[in-house]
């Protein structure tokens, strides 16, 4: 019989916290560990955090990491569960070729909701006089917002073309990109939805700057280190993650948060419009990054082969401690 060493589960809202484990979680082995990432942020979901209280009361095998500090603090402040090691997101590097020769274009990647600020992207680029490509899936929950306050303001969205049409302009758009011609003569704002690895590598290494209007806790943001991996710097609103994974003013601009009236972080009003307008004014400075010093800090910092040298190393420290024999 094959014997495990340790278990890694991903969801957070997987086998711990499933209802069959915690039924039967005096039959686990306790010489076998398992180790829990979290990949989102803890909105409070009180009955959850009462059970990994109690796993760890009653001295289970279960511990947790973290794919960035800011989500440690956030999870730890949330549930009163210790976090064990932060161990930061990683990509294969060869997936997202280094481009040292830019069109002039915004690119804006993710899910389309009110948090990640796609609205805010078009107000940027208006104000920049940049044209702006945004791709993302528009969710049933945020439809409303897409309809409301992004698509009235497009010049061009991918949605208004049936199924045929759509694929046809989408590599038509994208063998364009690739020659060289500059795909945004005929519209400053395009939306042209979901995008697989290959599709999104080339769209960020042509971009001037990919910017990230966010107003939500970010727990890691993989489209960073996507974007800044092909040269293409970051400007980013500073939540969650954000500081942790740009360097200002080398690989991006971190943009603060700004209160209205002088009030303090923890009551004051963001004003976001005063934000938009420091965005719009760090884009332009954007050619002041060096495209290379943005490839070289993803290259010390967020590759594929980190990430597993960091896991690979906390299995054994888990392992090794007598946690699993």
């Amino acid at each position: 019989q094959r014997r495990i060493d340790i278990v890694h589960d991903h969801p957070g809202n997987g086998l711990v916290n499933s209802d069959k484990f915690w039924s039967r979680r005096y039959k686990w082995p306790s010489h076998i560990p398992i180790l829990t990432t979290h990949h989102g942020t803890y909105p409070r979901e009180n009955n959850k955090y009462e059970r990994w209280r109690k796993l760890k009361e009653e001295d289970r095998p279960i511990f947790f990491n973290a794919i960035s500090y800011s989500q440690k603090e956030e999870f730890e402040r949330n549930t009163g569960v210790k976090i064990n090691r932060v161990i930061y997101h990683g990509i294969p590097l060869e997936l997202f070729p280094f481009n040292e020769n830019p069109q002039d274009y915004l690119f804006s990647l993710g899910r389309i909701c009110k948090e990640k600020g796609q609205d805010h992207a078009i107000q940027i680029a208006r104000k920049t006089g940049r044209p702006l490509i945004i791709g993302g899936e528009v969710h049933s929950v945020d439809e409303d917002y897409f309809n409301e306050k992004v698509r009235p303001h497009l010049d061009f969205s991918i949605r208004d073309l049936n199924e045929d049409q759509a694929r046809k302009f989408k590599s038509n758009f994208l063998e364009r990109l690739t020659s060289g011609e500059d795909v945004m003569k005929d519209g400053k704002v395009k939306f042209i939805g979901g995008l697989n690895d290959e599709e999104k590598a080339l769209i960020y290494g042509n971009a001037f700057a990919y910017i990230m209007p966010i107003t939500w806790s970010e727990p890691f943001g993989l489209v960073m280190i996507e974007s800044m991996a092909t040269g293409t710097p970051v400007v980013s609103f500073d939540y969650g993650s954000v500081s942790e994974i740009i360097d200002h003013g080398k690989s991006g601009y971190i943009i603060p948060r700004i209160f209205s009236n002088g009030d303090s972080c923890l009551k004051g009003r963001i004003n976001l419009e005063a934000m938009i307008e420091e965005m719009a004014e760090a884009v332009k400075n954007i050619g002041k990054i060096s495209r290379a010093e943005a490839r070289i800090r993803v290259e010390r910092n967020f590759t594929s082969e980190l990430e597993t040298e960091n896991y690979l190393n906390l299995y054994r420290e888990l392992i090794s401690n007598g946690i699993s024999r």
